[in-house]
C-alpha cells in the first residue's frame, strides 16, 4: 500500500473503468507479462502527463553559455516529461539509464583525473 492507502501502480496501464453499485471497478493491464487485474475502489486517479516542458531546460544551457559559468559535468540531460510525453516507468527508465551514463563520464574523468596525479608525482621523485 502507498501513503494513505493511495496505491501507485507503475508497472499497469488503465483499460476501464466500471461502476460496480456505489464503487469503481478498475481493470488494468500489467505492461510486462500482458495480465489484466482487476482492482475495486472508491475513486480513480490518473496521470495521464503533460506536454514537454523545454523552458528549464533552455534557461540552463543559456547560464552555462555565460562567461565565467562553472561546467556541469555530463552537460544537462533532458529526461521524460522534458523531452516527451511519458508515462511514469518510461520516464524512471529513462533517468536510470541517463544517471548510468552521466556516472560514467564522471568516472572515466576521476580515473583519468587520478592517472594524471599519479604521473606528476612520479615526475617530481
Amino acid at each position: 500500500m502507498g501513503f494513505q492507502d493511495v496505491l501507485c501502480m507503475t508497472d499497469l496501464e488503465l483499460i476501464g473503468v466500471t461502476h460496480t453499485g456505489n464503487r469503481l471497478q478498475a481493470r488494468f493491464v500489467h505492461t510486462f507479462t500482458g495480465a489484466v487485474h482487476t482492482l475495486d475502489a472508491d475513486q480513480v486517479a490518473i496521470e495521464a502527463g503533460s506536454p514537454p516542458v523545454q523552458d528549464l531546460h533552455n534557461d540552463l544551457s543559456a547560464c552555462l553559455q555565460e562567461p565565467g559559468a562553472t561546467p556541469i559535468p555530463g552537460g544537462i540531460t533532458r529526461i521524460g516529461g522534458a523531452v516527451a510525453l511519458r508515462d511514469i516507468h518510461a520516464a524512471m527508465r529513462e533517468a536510470h539509464l541517463a544517471a548510468r551514463l552521466i556516472w560514467r563520464g564522471i568516472s572515466s574523468d576521476w580515473a583519468h583525473h587520478r592517472v594524471a596525479v599519479k604521473n606528476k608525482a612520479h615526475k617530481a621523485l
